[in-house]
């Protein structure tokens, strides 16, 4: 392989794999899904609920309260690792 192919080849595998969530320790989505509404949440904004021990995001105050009202109807565990 030329030394040119070979340096293109590393310069793309390695922007490949710094992309990777993995290799930037961010495995952590800053994203969640309000359970009443279904919205897409940027978590640092939204508003939150401690319900058996998660934390709840929500998009608005009416979607917090709606959830408080009855909890199990949006509610779905998350799993154990």
């Amino acid at each position: 392989m030329k030394t040119l192919q070979k340096i293109t080849l590393s310069i793309v595998l390695i922007t490949l794999l710094s992309s990777c969530s993995i290799f930037k320790g961010n495995s952590v989505s800053k994203y969640a899904k309000d359970p009443v509404c279904g919205m897409k949440v940027l978590k640092s904004e939204a508003l939150t609920y401690k319900y058996e021990n998660q934390t709840i995001y929500f998009e608005s105050d009416n979607c917090k309260q709606t959830f408080i009202m009855n909890p199990k109807k949006f509610f779905v565990p998350t799993r154990q690792k």
